[in-house]
């Protein structure tokens, strides 16, 4: 039985995981991306540094990581932190009617069965 969920259905991938690079050549973004991130493992499996170096491999990492990343725009920011005030401010109102009704109905409950 396949591993993988696309195991059953024959799929295989186009792109190779890790790619030979030769000098000289043009290589795709992804590519020096992958190759650089090998070259960290092998760096970290290596190290004779100990904390030093794990440390430089993690800072390493994490630039690369970044590089990744796909920023929002201004644009977006704005109108996702809008909605995030907006349904804070609904939600507060929602609870405090909920908080009113409920403490109404308790007092009701306690005055009617002699609890003071």
């Amino acid at each position: 039985a396949p591993v993988s969920k696309t195991g059953g259905w024959g799929f295989e991938s186009l792109l190779a995981c890790q790619r030979r690079v030769e000098r000289g050549d043009a290589v795709p973004q992804r590519t020096t991306t992958m190759v650089k991130s090998a070259m960290l493992d092998r760096v970290r499996e290596k190290s004779p540094t100990g904390w030093f170096g794990r440390a430089r491999v993690f800072l390493a990492q994490v630039q690369n990581e970044v590089a990744r990343v796909t920023w929002p725009t201004w644009k977006e920011v704005q109108a996702t932190t809008l909605v995030v005030i907006l349904t804070s401010i609904l939600f507060g109102v929602y609870l405090w009617g909920a908080d009113l009704v409920l403490d109404r109905v308790a007092r009701l409950f306690f005055t009617t069965f002699g609890a003071s």
